[in-house]
């Protein structure tokens, strides 16, 4: 099964040995890592050409929400996305949460930004596995360490 991961700094690896598509790959799947750090849905719509796969996988939107980009606007670009996709399955992954702290009011409307892009993946009536659901596992307060990608990767193959 051929599955390509598309998405930022959590599917291409920031500051872990393993993410959530290292734990699929050993699994057996043939992976097609498409994960670049610090990019936004809009930048992620501009590079993705729709590969042929079985599974695409899309990990995408704290980065928007870092640089104030609206929920409405990342979930435009999603669809716009899921447009170009040539999967037989497309599964979205809402993000984590990121850890508040009381110096940064700015990490709650992150937060609520996330929750509310969250509502609006879930109406797009496909597979949806939802990171807020997953114990968090913080590094830096955004990234999170290798047993959360590990967990991540399961309720992914739930899906599969």
């Amino acid at each position: 099964m051929k599955i390509v991961c598309l998405g930022d700094s959590f599917t291409e690896g920031f500051l872990v040995k393993k993410t959530y598509v290292d734990y699929l790959k050993d699994r057996g799947y043939e992976i097609v890592n498409l994960g670049v750090n610090g990019d936004t849905t809009s930048l992620i719509k501009q590079r993705f050409i729709g590969e042929k796969s079985d599974v695409l996988i899309i990990f995408a939107g704290t980065n928007d929400f870092y640089q104030n980009i609206p929920a409405e606007e990342a979930f435009e670009n999603i669809k716009e996305i899921l447009n170009k996709s040539k999967a037989k399955i497309n599964i979205l992954v809402i993000p984590p949460l990121v850890e508040e702290e009381d110096t940064y009011p700015v990490y709650e409307l992150i937060n609520n930004s996330i929750n509310y892009y969250g509502q609006m993946l879930k109406t797009l009536n496909l597979p949806v596995v939802d990171a807020r659901d997953v114990k968090p596992s913080y590094i830096d307060g955004i990234h999170m360490r290798e047993e959360f990608h590990q967990k991540l990767a399961e309720k992914i193959r739930e899906l599969l």
